[in-house]
């Protein structure tokens, strides 16, 4: 209706309703992400013009997922134990690729790690802690929840677990994780003073 002020919705938008409706109608167990790939691809095709506009709206996003892949790729540094046998030039190019390692700022974005000063290396660990601890606590939650299932003939999540069980194991297993923390990044101070002596 024209003035009604209502946006055409994105065909990234159309898309994500119609993955949605595929996961509520029919894929509520076990989604193949492959095959609904394909599926979601024929639906695309069968209008052009949703394809075209689809692509335009992503192409932002696939080539700024390109960039983070090469960027990550400056990360695949050897360690002392696989530069073994290389030789002392080999050897020094390995060592090099350390400090040209690019490493994610919060707000910045990728910094080379030979340029990171004390605050950059306290905020790119602190997002990587964070990271960390939402990787964590998920491998206890769900390790919690298989210990309850442990002896049991084939019973599932639902079947054993209330719901509310279920986010308060996750409630309890990211407390868990928080109270670790701490003891985990203890010794820094140590390991600087270790490095420096050459131990």
């Amino acid at each position: 209706m024209a003035g009604s002020g209502r946006r055409k919705p994105t065909a990234t938008t159309r898309l994500r309703e119609w993955v949605r409706d595929q996961v509520h109608d029919g894929l509520r167990e076990r989604a193949d992400v492959h095959a609904l790939s394909n599926r979601a691809v024929e639906w695309l095709q069968a209008d052009p013009q949703l394809l075209d506009d689809f692509v335009y709206e992503r192409v932002y996003d696939t080539v700024a997922e390109i960039i983070r892949v090469v960027l990550l790729e400056t990360r695949r540094t050897k360690r002392a134990a696989e530069r073994a046998g290389l030789s002392d030039d080999e050897r020094a190019v390995e060592v090099r690729k350390w400090l040209d390692r690019m490493e994610h700022l919060p707000v910045v974005g990728y910094v080379r790690l030979g340029s990171m000063r004390r605050d950059d290396l306290l905020a790119a660990a602190e997002e990587s802690l964070a990271r960390a601890r939402r990787e964590t606590t998920r491998a206890r939650w769900l390790r919690v929840l298989a210990e309850g299932l442990a002896g049991s003939d084939g019973e599932t999540v639902e079947e054993h677990f209330t719901a509310e069980q279920v986010a308060r194991a996750y409630e309890r297993a990211e407390e868990v994780v928080l109270a670790r923390v701490d003891a985990i990044l203890e010794g820094t101070r140590d390991a600087y003073d270790r490095l420096m002596r050459g131990e």
